[in-house]
């Protein structure tokens, strides 16, 4: 029964009881686990664990329940979630299985195991507070090519530089200065912090860091550190340059800012940001600052520097000779490619068009201060003058998500681009959206060339998703019929909904209170009604032949000269009057 899979000078004592446990009969192996417990101070199931880790068992059948438990599913999942919550990001588990047992006794929860064994169950399915805080299995990622995606990260460096008389002097941080419970003594020397600013290409490995002399992470140096590490170098020793297509980096106040998210888009840069307390997404660039304490600033402390521009120098000499596998009696081989840095980025040079060089300082920083300019969608069309071609080109933004017809849409130029491409930014259901829009491009004769050729095309814009929803708003408005149909009914003036919504009628038979009449005072003017104007001679004639609309006859006018005086208000019933006595009057003959 006994298989010694340890040193036997180191487990002589659990073998010889090993040996007895074997050779006792039946009613004696109780008496050597008494021994055992007061020789050893161990009970019979730490005995028996002890014997199980030299190889030792009993040679009993496996019970037929073994693997089940007495403690219910519903008990061990509370424990399992309490444990869950009570882990700590540093590693400290705060609710531990005492705690937990006396809190959900009190909760329902019925008990009739030790603490040990709901241990022993939670292990067994992987439950404990250890197993439950383990991370998962980070998934394996790769780059195509050199700046195909770099890697950024600030840290706070271990110098600082407190005043000096007669200059600067260099300081390493210590816990007992600087601990991290007591940021009060971080806030003494809130201006004298050195930034440690580190990017990685993730193809080729190569490093490149700059210290800045800031009392935190801020939107300005970030790009400042981004600009000097793209850009192009006046040092031989250093051929890594240029915008890569993707920045990973964490979700920083500077780093997740409006204005570099947009200076990098103008340039072309994507940026990755991973999820919160995800250091891991870009170990890379972690591993990186790493690396730079410990092989950089360790050196700091046998020769000293005086000022971040003294640094700065000695970083870069530093990152140099790193990248190329230069530093005396270290080997900077990269484990993965098996090359230098530098020699593994060189390779970008059988990737034609992806190194992209850095536009001029002055464009770039331009970028940052720029505010987006605004346009509004005629027609899913905008018009803007691109910096790059000096020229008004004309944009269709037809079909991009969150552009509707006569809305407001900003934009901002892309200045690597050679084909005059803008950047259009709009929110739609809560979200920016941001679309790259390259210009229409025209024919000899001036027409666009997306335009439909007359008697042998025949195109329409594809609906924006206010067209849909409008669409579908009218078909439920009048169910059952096509578009088509719908356009008819509601030029006939259908009534919608078939009539069946009563929008009119309820107010018939609502039930509203009758009040009593309240007595007010009459307003009193100083206006007075405008008096008739009185018409008489030529002025009555002017006016009745306006009334008749012709010409008056001889016995009219003389009829009318007879009157007199006539008023305005009068004259239609004069004119009756006159149309009657006439009427009367025999009609001369000719004899």
């Amino acid at each position: 029964m006994l298989e010694l899979n340890a040193d036997a000078a180191n487990t002589e004592l659990l073998v010889r009881y090993a040996q007895r446990l074997e050779q006792a009969k039946h009613g004696e192996k109780q008496s050597i686990l008494t021994e055992v417990e007061e020789f050893l101070g161990w009970k019979s199931d730490k005995f028996y664990r002890e014997l199980k880790k030299i190889g030792w068992t009993s040679g009993r059948k496996r019970r037929k329940d073994a693997g089940s438990t007495a403690l219910s599913e519903e008990a061990i999942q509370k424990v399992a979630a309490i444990s869950a919550i009570g882990n700590r990001a540093n590693g400290k588990q705060i609710a531990k299985i005492p705690t937990i047992r006396s809190v959900l006794s009190q909760s329902g929860v019925d008990f009739n195991l030790s603490n040990s064994r709901i241990r022993a169950v939670l292990k067994d399915r992987g439950a404990t507070a250890k197993q439950l805080a383990a991370p998962s299995a980070p998934v394996r990622l790769k780059s195509l090519y050199p700046n195909h995606v770099h890697q950024t990260d600030p840290s706070l460096c271990l110098l600082y530089y407190p005043p000096g008389k007669t200059g600067q002097i260099q300081r390493f941080r210590n816990d007992d200065d600087f601990y991290k419970n007591k940021p009060q003594n971080f806030e003494k020397h809130p201006n004298l912090r050195v930034w440690r600013y580190v990017l990685t290409d993730h193809a080729s490995g190569a490093i490149r860091f700059r210290y800045y002399e800031a009392a935190g992470e801020s939107t300005k140096t970030l790009y400042e550190s981004l600009l000097w590490a793209w850009g192009e170098h006046n040092d031989p020793n250093c051929p890594m340059r240029g915008l890569p297509e993707f920045l990973m980096m964490d979700k920083g106040s500077a780093n997740t800012s409006t204005p570099i998210k947009r200076a990098l888009r103008a340039l072309g840069v994507q940026v990755l940001d991973h999820a919160a307390k995800n250091a891991r997404a870009k170990g890379q660039v972690e591993n990186a600052n790493n690396l730079v304490e410990l092989l950089f600033e360790s050196r700091l402390l046998l020769e000293p520097v005086t000022s971040v521009a003294e640094l700065n120098q000695r970083a870069e000499a530093f990152q140099n000779a790193y990248n190329n596998n230069q530093l005396p009696e270290y080997n900077a081989i990269h484990s993965r490619h098996k090359m230098a840095r530098y020699e593994c980025w060189m390779r970008i040079r059988q990737h034609q068009g992806k190194l992209r060089e850095l536009p001029p300082p002055e464009v770039c920083r331009w970028l940052l201060t720029a505010k987006p300019e605004s346009r509004k969608v005629t027609n899913m069309e905008i018009t803007a003058v691109h910096p790059r071609t000096k020229q008004r080109h004309t944009y269709d933004l037809t079909g991009l998500v969150g552009i509707c017809n006569d809305m407001e849409v900003l934009i901002t130029p892309m200045v690597i681009s050679e084909n005059a491409e803008i950047l259009v930014y709009c929110t739609y259901l809560g979200q920016q959206q941001v679309h790259q829009v390259a210009p229409l491009t025209q024919n000899d004769f001036g027409f666009f060339n997306n335009a439909a050729v007359i008697s042998q095309e025949y195109k329409a814009k594809p609906d924006t998703h206010v067209d849909t929803i409008r669409k579908e708003a009218l078909r439920m408005a009048y169910p059952n019929m096509t578009d088509e149909e719908i356009k008819k009914a509601r030029q006939k003036k259908t009534v919608p909904m078939n009539g069946e919504l009563d929008a009119l009628s309820h107010l018939m038979h609502l039930y509203t209170p009758t009040y009593m009449p309240v007595a007010g005072e009459q307003v009193t003017t100083d206006f007075a009604a405008p008096t008739s104007k009185t018409l008489r001679g030529i002025a009555l004639k002017a006016a009745a032949l306006a009334q008749l609309n012709r010409v008056l006859t001889p016995e009219e006018s003389a009829w009318l000269n007879a009157i007199g005086d006539v008023t305005e208000t009068q004259l239609p019933q004069v004119l009756e009057r006159m149309r009657q006595e006439l009427a009367k009057r025999p009609a001369l003959r000719a004899i």
